[in-house]
């Protein structure tokens, strides 16, 4: 092969093979490209997991928020009633609805539904409020009465799996959240 030196018009030269093209080969090509793809697919890759991720941590946000709201209207509708009927309650000692007597002739109703709990506030035989409590995927609700501090009370019951992965095989919590029966009308006698 010989070379040859050509003149730019610049003070250096250039030296091309004789009979070659300046360029990239066909093979380089492809191996940039190749190396260009599999950049792009990782990538991607870590950018789906980083949005599912996400998406996650927005979904359980979003749930123990809905654990939070709920916990505190039970609570305000426990202190404000009285319960309307006993709970009927199966063999594991928690019932799946519990109905609540309030002031000014209204009824509130709780019911555990598969995906939450459903809040149902009645003024005399007409529905004036409807509200549904969204729950961790794998979580129960139920309801419990009892005495606490020599006061009737009602609880309710939130269990939900610690895991995510497989709520079904994960280990269990309950939460537990009391409320004393008539407690603001409690206080309100007890005041000069």
């Amino acid at each position: 092969m010989t070379q040859a030196a050509l003149s730019t018009g610049s003070k250096r030269n250039v030296t091309l093979r004789a009979g070659r093209p300046r360029g990239f080969t066909l093979v380089e090509m492809i191996v940039v490209l190749s190396m260009v793809s599999f950049v792009l697919g990782a990538i991607g890759i870590l950018l789906h997991s980083v949005w599912r991720t996400e998406m996650a941590t927005r979904d359980h946000t979003a749930k123990s928020a809905s654990i939070a709201v709920v916990a505190a209207q039970f609570r305000r509708d426990a202190h404000a009633g009285s319960l309307v009927d006993d709970l009927s309650v199966p063999n594991d000692g928690v019932a799946e609805r519990l109905a609540l007597a309030l002031p000014g002739e209204r009824t509130v109703e709780y019911e555990a539904a598969p995906a939450g709990i459903t809040r149902v506030e009645r003024q005399g035989a007409s529905e004036t409020h409807r509200e549904t409590y969204r729950l961790p995927r794998g979580a129960t609700a139920g309801w419990r009465a009892g005495m606490m501090n020599e006061r009737p009370a009602v609880s309710l019951l939130i269990t939900r799996p610690l895991g995510v992965k497989q709520p079904e095989f994960a280990e269990r919590r309950t939460l537990r959240v009391d409320g004393l029966l008539g407690w603001q009308e409690q206080v309100a006698s007890r005041e000069p």
